[in-house]
C-alpha cells in the first residue's frame, strides 16, 4: 500500500466519522456544532436535507462506507479503479448541488456539510492520481 492509498483511506474514514457525528447528534436530539459559519440547524432541518425521505447525513455514511469498499476493490482490479474514480466524481457533483442549495436557496451553511464537500473534492482529486498511479500495474 502506498502513501496515496493510505491518505485516501484516512480521508474516507474522517468523512465517515463526520457523517456519523452528525447522525448521532441529530438522532439524539442534540445540536450539531457549527464553527466559522452560522446556520447548521437551518440547513439540517430544511426540506433539502433529505433525499428520498432519508437524511443526507445517512447518505453520507453510506457514501463513505461504500467508498472504502470500492477503494479496496480498486487496489485489486483495473475496472474497479475506474469505478472508484467515477463514484468520487458523483460525490463531487452531489456536493456542488448541495453547496448551491446552501448558498442560494437555504441561504445558510452547515460546517459539517462544508467539511464533507471539502473531503469529497479532495478525495476526487486523489482518486484521479491513484487511478493514474496504478495504470501501469497488471490487473
Amino acid at each position: 500500500m502506498g502513501k496515496l492509498f493510505i491518505i485516501i483511506v484516512i480521508l474516507l474514514l474522517v468523512g465517515l466519522g463526520n457523517a456519523a457525528y452528525v447522525s448521532a447528534e441529530k438522532s439524539s436530539g442534540g445540536t450539531v456544532a457549527c464553527y466559522i459559519v452560522d446556520g447548521c440547524d437551518r440547513v439540517l432541518s430544511s426540506p433539502y436535507a433529505y433525499l428520498a425521505g432519508v437524511p443526507l447525513y445517512i447518505w453520507g455514511i453510506v457514501y463513505y462506507a461504500l467508498g472504502l469498499l470500492l477503494l479496496a476493490l480498486a487496489s485489486k482490479e483495473k475496472i474497479s479503479r475506474n469505478i472508484f474514480f467515477a463514484y468520487m466524481c458523483v460525490g463531487t457533483a452531489a456536493s456542488l448541488v448541495f453547496l448551491y442549495l446552501q448558498a442560494f436557496v437555504i441561504e445558510a451553511f452547515c460546517f459539517s456539510c462544508l467539511l464533507s464537500a471539502l473531503f469529497i473534492f479532495t478525495l476526487t482529486i486523489l482518486a484521479w492520481f491513484y487511478m493514474r498511479s496504478l495504470r501501469g500495474l497488471a490487473s
